[in-house]
């Protein structure tokens, strides 16, 4: 009998051990959709958990996104050839160049490129040169600021080349039909997106919530005949009546 029921024991402890899945982090199961193969049930918190999982791993590792950035950036442009570029082999000019759609806005274009010459220095290991741009950057930036936003100024101050408006893509080419940036992981985009969309069914609930009472409110008043009588106008007569007090005859 003993021996019977230890072998009944270990058996459903192997049952335990084989349904039980291990803790995942919020930004792989939003990335892959699913635990084990089954569907994850929708429920608020997923997208602020995914975030704040985002957050700390940059936090923790300070590499974690500037390698996984330069890894996306070399695989994007893993075919291209320098001339197709451009502006350098799989530089993130380079990428800028071939994926990236300004729509013509020249702001965004010189604030783009003074951060990819910044990446690019940095993958080359020009650190104290890196370090200068971003100083002159910010110098830049405030005199941008100071002349309504013209780089005219702004940009000789950098002492960088003009970026190529020529190359530039101006709309979402047709092969560009993934709706987020290709440099991220979609884990991150997709944590920020679960975010935004939690946060707008919460405030969406509230408000209904609001409505509700109010309409309850409303309703328990005429049941209970406490509902406000009609506003009295200054002249004294109730509202809906037409004139004011009457005269006394003489």
């Amino acid at each position: 009998m003993l021996v019977l029921a230890m072998g009944q024991q270990t058996e459903a402890l192997s049952q335990l051990a084989a349904c039980a899945v291990p803790k995942q982090d919020p930004l792989d199961l939003l990335d892959s959709g699913g635990d084990c193969g089954t569907e994850l049930p929708a429920r608020l918190g997923r997208g602020p958990a995914a975030l704040e999982s985002l957050h700390q791993k940059l936090s923790r590792d300070p590499n974690f996104v500037y390698e996984r950035v330069a890894s996306n950036c070399k695989r994007l442009q893993s075919g291209a050839s320098a001339a197709d570029i451009g502006h350098g082999h799989q530089s993130m000019k380079g990428y800028l160049v071939k994926q990236v759609p300004f729509h013509n806005t020249k702001q965004s274009i010189y604030f783009m490129f003074l951060l990819a010459e910044i990446f690019d220095l940095l993958q080359e290991g020009m650190w104290e040169r890196a370090r200068a741009l971003v100083a002159m950057s910010l110098v830049a930036g405030e005199q941008a600021a100071l002349d309504q936003w013209s780089w005219s100024t702004a940009w000789l101050l950098t002492g960088l080349p003009d970026p190529p408006f020529h190359l530039l893509q101006h709309s979402l080419g047709a092969s560009l039909t993934r709706p987020s940036a290709k440099l991220a992981d979609h884990g991150w985009i997709a944590a920020a997106a679960a975010y935004i969309k939690e946060m707008s069914i919460l405030q969406e609930t509230r408000k209904n919530s609001r409505t509700q009472q109010h309409q309850q409110q409303q309703q328990q008043g005429q049941e209970d005949g406490t509902t406000r009588p009609p506003r009295r106008p200054r002249n004294g007569a109730p509202k809906g009546e037409a004139g004011g007090p009457k005269k006394q005859d003489k």
